[in-house]
């Protein structure tokens, strides 16, 4: 009788499983847990979810911003992120548009959005908080529309260190499952003092933009470039990677036989829960002299020995040529018509600067403007309240500031800090009439209530 009307929504309901993404998601591999309903702004909410609460230095993990909606989403406004301390992140899904799929959560239908998603590398063990994220969206079209404010929940990552007897050229950025390449031209063969590419790749899934790809050794017979890194990031199934590759522009200096010795790259692999040796095939390449050349070295000598290569034969010199353009003598720069204004444009400007303090200080000791300069604080924070609910204790504190800074700007004097009855005392000695010495006083009373 169980099975016959919904196990998954029945075990959703229980909390034996997290929620089940719909057949759309366009990342499967992205599980997130049942978030949970809230009790107030139940109809949309902001939820901050994580594939996996424990992860090993340098594994990843995957960090996904969604908002749970019941009513018409329009647009999102804007996105405050928090701060992702104790994390290498890297963002690899940021929709441009709104494109929600259906999900239930406690038997419940929502429509999902994503905002974005990152993928986090933790840099060091131990227990790690990241803080709720913020948004600003707009529900509804047109006229009918309201923008609300969404702060969602905080999450909390356990970084476990990784595993003692870690091989020698082990960094913690190589954590993840790689293979290592090493190739050369597409003929074997080549010829002395041509220039050609090898190519060392590594390939995988981890933190691409942050690992270390093994160097050539030094070859005695090879002329060796700096390289240059050539990087390639893909996302599969929700895990960041792809290859990274050193390019190198090598020239062989000797015939004969030519061999790259096999590189090594130490990596541990998160789900074997061990470390791991990627290694390359030895390149062998074979150098022969060149077929154009008529004073071609025999094999085995090297390009280095032929000096004669560079000796100008004699009789064939040429005379030096040195080009030479005949032009004016530029103007003294006292003649040009820039120079007046770039003498004068200092002085003017410091002149603009004192007038700039001057006025300041002046309007400082005009106690009509700071009053007025007092009451706009005020109302500016009165302002940042109303972006409260009004069930959020920050509500409160808010109107509470902005209310006694107002009351300091009108009677000229600092309240924060007294007593409900002195200022009550002051109120009367200024003069406030009574009834609004009584809606003062009760709204300090119910901001006191709701904070304490």
């Amino acid at each position: 009788k169980v099975f016959k009307t919904d196990p998954i929504s029945l075990w959703v309901k229980k909390g034996l499983i997290g929620d089940v993404p719909s057949a759309d998601s366009p990342d499967d591999a992205v599980v997130d847990a049942e978030p949970g309903i809230p009790r107030s702004d139940s109809d949309l909410f902001l939820r901050t979810q994580i594939d996996k609460p424990e992860a090993y230095v340098g594994e990843q993990i995957t960090l996904s911003f969604n908002v749970y909606s019941r009513v018409d989403l329009s647009s999102v406004d804007a996105l405050n992120l928090p701060k992702l301390e104790g994390f290498w992140n890297e963002d690899f899904e940021n929709p441009t548009q709104l494109m929600g799929e259906t999900r239930r959560v406690s038997g419940v239908p929502y429509r999902v959005y994503l905002l974005k998603r990152k993928a986090l590398f933790p840099v060091k063990p131990g227990s790690h908080l990241i803080e709720a994220a913020e948004a600003d969206l707009s529900t509804g079209f047109l006229f009918a529309g309201q923008r609300l404010h969404r702060k969602g929940n905080s999450v909390t990552v356990k970084v476990k260190p990784l595993p003692a007897g870690a091989p020698a050229g082990f960094t913690p950025s190589s954590v993840g499952q790689w293979q290592l390449s090493v190739e050369g031209p597409s003929s074997n063969s080549v010829e002395l003092g041509q220039p050609v590419t090898l190519r060392v790749s590594l390939e995988g899934t981890g933190n691409i933009k942050n690992i270390s790809v093994p160097t050539l050794p030094s070859l005695a017979s090879v002329r060796a470039y700096e390289p240059t890194v050539t990087d390639k990031v893909q996302t599969s199934r929700g895990k960041m990677g792809g290859s990274r590759a050193l390019e190198y522009l090598v020239v062989p200096q000797q015939t004969g036989q030519l061999t790259i010795p096999p590189l090594t790259f130490p990596y541990f692999n998160p789900e074997t829960v061990r470390y791991e040796l990627a290694r390359s095939n030895p390149l062998i390449l074979s150098v022969h002299p060149s077929a154009t050349s008529k004073n071609a070295p025999s094999a085995g000598t090297s390009l280095l020995a032929d000096s004669a290569k560079n000796v100008l034969s004699g009789g064939k010199t040429a005379p030096l040529r040195i080009p030479a353009l005949l032009e004016r003598a530029p103007p003294a720069i006292w003649k040009t018509p820039y120079f007046l204004p770039a003498l004068v444009l200092p002085a003017v400007f410091s002149l603009l600067i004192w007038l700039l303090s001057l006025g300041r200080k002046v309007r400082r000791s005009n106690p009509i403007a700071q009053r007025r300069a007092q009451a706009n604080i005020a109302l500016d924070r009165l302002k940042k309240a109303g972006r409260f609910p009004a069930a959020d204790l920050q509500f409160y504190s808010e109107v509470e500031k902005s209310l006694l800074r107002f009351i300091a700007s009108r009677l000229s004097q600092p309240v924060a800090g007294i007593t409900r009855l002195e200022l009550a005392t002051k109120l009367q000695e200024s003069r406030v009439e009574m009834i609004e010495q009584k809606r003062i006083l009760g709204i300090l009373e119910q901001c006191d209530l709701a904070r304490f």
